[in-house]
């Protein structure tokens, strides 16, 4: 999945319920049918996933919650094991302007350890770093 700002990003692994290793000792099978395996635990699994509405496995998750004033809400992904950042509202907490009319193209990244900023003009590109 692609995170579009409103929905949610699934990250990490594969979604796969079990190993190959697992499925080829459970099912005595040789190394012939690894191919064949792989593709029935990948079917499986996902199938497994579509029908609960659910993943099984540990994976990050992003997402906006418009709350509807209620104390609580219901998360899409369960169990949830970590929350790493809980906020309210949707406010700018950085702005970036670049006015230089020289420049042919400008860019900002903001990364965890701070921010780079890249713009090229006739003189070639620069790129500055603001360290958090």
């Amino acid at each position: 999945m692609v995170w579009d700002g409103t929905g949610t990003e699934a990250t990490g692994a594969s979604h796969d319920l079990t190993t190959l290793a697992k499925a080829k000792e459970y099912l005595r099978a040789g190394d012939d049918d690894d191919a064949l395996i792989t593709n029935i635990i990948d079917r499986a699994s996902a199938a497994i996933e579509s029908i609960c509405n659910r993943y099984f496995n540990t994976a990050s998750y992003a997402g906006w919650y418009d709350g509807t004033g209620a104390r609580t809400f219901y998360l899409e992904h369960s169990p949830v094991t970590v929350v790493a950042r809980v906020g309210v509202g949707r406010f700018n907490a950085l702005g970036v302007w670049h006015n230089s009319t020289s420049s042919t193209w400008a860019t900002a990244r903001v990364t965890s350890t701070g921010l780079t900023l890249t713009y090229k003009d006739s003189s070639g590109t620069t790129t500055s770093s603001l360290a958090f």
